[in-house]
């Protein structure tokens, strides 16, 4: 919590949730609470489905992340968790990045962006790389910009179709076959991403970490 803390209150930006502060008698003295404005419109999902929003409106929304996405990379910061569960909406209509408990500082001196942190994040949205790194040439689990931007081509499918990534799948190990067997989410029947956003998410589902934006 102190690293989540440590990272978070560094961060100011239109599209990132701010920390107000740490509390530690709401609940006494064993428990410390991160204090942050209140999003009364939920998060992304619930924002998207409420609003019956159009598939330029969410595109705008999800530029909006990419904004936010982009501040955090050129703070040094790596999200380690970008999903829809993780991003809030305020009453303006503006997303704001939340949930740091993956995020990692930059590691400068090596180049890359980097965290010991042991805690798995979240299967649909992650980047072969974390599922399966010595498969890539690494050591252990590295969080990066490039597995953030992997995990924001998910968010895409999943605002835009209202559905998981992997929406079919169920179980953690199916999920995790796909992902190394180089497949990409599919949106369900009926539904699907504008053409634009559709290229955007394929550039950001490349299995070699270096070919994807920044």
């Amino acid at each position: 919590l102190c690293h989540e803390v440590l990272i978070w209150r560094g961060l100011w930006h239109r599209y990132v949730l701010p920390c107000l502060g740490v509390d530690t008698e709401l609940f006494g003295p064993l428990y410390i609470c991160m204090v942050s404005p209140y999003m009364d419109c939920g998060t992304i999902v619930e924002y998207c489905e409420d609003n019956d929003l159009t598939a330029n409106e969410i595109d705008l929304i999800l530029n909006q992340v990419a904004l936010g996405l982009a501040y955090l990379h050129c703070e040094n910061v790596v999200h380690g968790d970008l999903r829809g569960a993780n991003i809030l909406m305020n009453d303006q209509g503006h997303c704001q990045l939340a949930d740091f408990g993956l995020a990692a500082f930059a590691e400068a001196t090596k180049g890359a962006y980097t965290t010991t942190n042991s805690r798995p994040g979240s299967t649909r949205w992650m980047a072969p790389e974390l599922l399966f790194p010595e498969r890539f040439g690494i050591v252990g689990t590295r969080r990066t910009c490039a597995t953030d931007i992997f995990s924001y081509g998910c968010v895409c499918i999943e605002i835009h179709t209202g559905s998981l990534p992997f929406y079919d799948l169920s179980a953690d190990p199916a999920i995790i076959r796909r992902i190394l067997a180089g497949e990409h989410p599919q949106p369900p029947p009926g539904k699907g991403l504008p053409l634009k956003t559709r290229n955007i998410a394929e550039k950001c589902w490349r299995t070699t970490p270096d070919t994807r934006p920044t």
